[in-house]
């Protein structure tokens, strides 16, 4: 389960919006990487999606073309409202 922590003061201004992110996860599926690839519009939110995949996403790893783990990407988009 990803939790989506939704940044103190980005809910004091009111900040929504998406962010699209791209984690590059090794061969025992934990996260080695992630950049934005799609930004909200709004920092804060755009670092918590990325320190929220690199915390908590766990991955089944990917596996070649001999069914051995190998290292891949997943990629995803992270939406914060204040509505929900």
């Amino acid at each position: 389960m990803i939790v989506k922590a939704y940044p103190v003061h980005a809910q004091i201004r009111g900040q929504e919006g998406t962010v699209g992110v791209t984690v590059s996860a090794a061969a025992d599926g934990r996260p080695k990487d992630c950049r934005v690839t799609k930004p909200s519009g709004h920092s804060l939110l755009d670092t918590a999606a990325c320190t929220g995949m690199m915390r908590y996403a766990r991955f089944d790893p990917a596996l070649d073309a001999q069914g051995r783990p190998t290292a891949a990407e997943f990629s995803t988009e992270v939406t914060y409202s204040l509505d929900e």
